[in-house]
C-alpha cells in the first residue's frame, strides 16, 4: 500500500504535471485528496491525452488521468445579466486538482460547484 503515481509523456509533459502535482499537495483539499491517493491501493498515471481525446478527463476504470497540459483550459466567468462570460485561462494545478476531486468521488455540478 502507498502513493504510486506515475508521470508518462516526454520530458516537458511530465515536468509541467508534476509542479502542477506538488501545487495541488501545498493546499489543504489538495493535501487531502494526496493522502486519501495513499491510503489507497491503486496506482495512479498522469499522461497526456491518448489519440482522439478532445479534453482532460479521469478515468476510473484505469485510475489513469489524461490531462492536456497545451490547453488553456478556458473557464466562463461570469459577467452578470445579459452580458457576455468572461473567459480566462484555468492554471493547470486547478486542472489536475479538479480532476483529482473525480478520483475520489467528488460530482461536478458546474463552475465552482464540486461535490
Amino acid at each position: 500500500m502507498g502513493l504510486k503515481v506515475t508521470f508518462k509523456g516526454d520530458e516537458e509533459q511530465q515536468k509541467a504535471m508534476k509542479e502542477a502535482y506538488e501545487s495541488v499537495r501545498k493546499t489543504k483539499h489538495g493535501q487531502e485528496m494526496i493522502e486519501k491517493m495513499e491510503l489507497s491501493d491503486h496506482d495512479y498515471i498522469f499522461r497526456g491525452p491518448r489519440k482522439g481525446m478532445e479534453h482532460t478527463c479521469y478515468d476510473p476504470s484505469e485510475y489513469t488521468f489524461y490531462i492536456e497540459i497545451d490547453s488553456d483550459h478556458a473557464a466562463c466567468q461570469y459577467q452578470g445579466k445579459g452580458k457576455a462570460c468572461k473567459l480566462t485561462p484555468t492554471p493547470l494545478s486547478v486542472v489536475i486538482a479538479h480532476e483529482m476531486g473525480h478520483a475520489m468521488g467528488e460530482n461536478d455540478d458546474g463552475p465552482g460547484h464540486m461535490n
